[in-house]
């Protein structure tokens, strides 16, 4: 079949798989990516297939495809399915210093949408350890979160411009309660 006819027939299997049951929508997506059609429906029907398996395990294979546009896919997709799962797996991946720095780096956003009680002192802990570009997105990351116990690892690190910057972006009340206590 011609390219046109590819890439018409896996457009098709992408939107017949939105009216379809799981198992059938499955089905559809794994077809697509099975066949030789343009990356960007390769990438729609990995998007479709994470968020219709919602599986923790395959959202991670994704994350960590050697395919840089699958790879955003995957972390763009892991804020349609937060889950105390997912921001386990993704706590998990920080302290494994065999990973892919971009992979950590891109995890440690991923937590922004996906946190659960455990992310804060996770985070606080990898900030003890972590410099660079790594140390700098947990700072970011525990500035979005906000609340006092992310305030108050970031009074630690408070000679550090950024830390600075990410408690003044925090909601006045969990910022200036740790600030008022130091």
């Amino acid at each position: 079949a011609s390219e046109k006819r590819r890439a018409s027939a896996a457009a098709a299997c992408l939107l017949g798989a939105e009216h379809s049951d799981d198992a059938q929508a499955t089905a559809l997506y794994e077809a697509v990516l099975k066949s030789d059609v343009l990356p960007s429906l390769h990438t729609a029907a990995t998007y479709q297939l994470i968020l219709r398996r919602r599986s923790v395990p395959f959202l991670l294979e994704q994350m960590q495809s050697g395919n840089e546009a699958i790879r955003a896919t995957a972390f763009l997709a892991s804020r349609a399915m937060p889950s105390d799962e997912l921001a386990d797996a993704l706590q998990a991946q920080l302290a494994n210093k065999e990973a892919h720095p971009e992979f950590r780096i891109l995890s440690i956003a991923a937590l922004r949408g996906c946190s659960n009680p455990q992310t804060v002192s996770v985070l606080s802990q990898q900030l003890v350890e972590s410099e660079g570009p790594f140390r700098q997105a947990i700072i970011d990351t525990l500035g979005h979160l906000g609340g006092g116990k992310a305030a108050s690892a970031l009074v630690r690190v408070i000679h550090e411009e950024s830390a600075r910057q990410a408690l003044l972006k925090m909601e006045a009340t969990d910022a200036d309660t740790v600030i008022a206590s130091a």
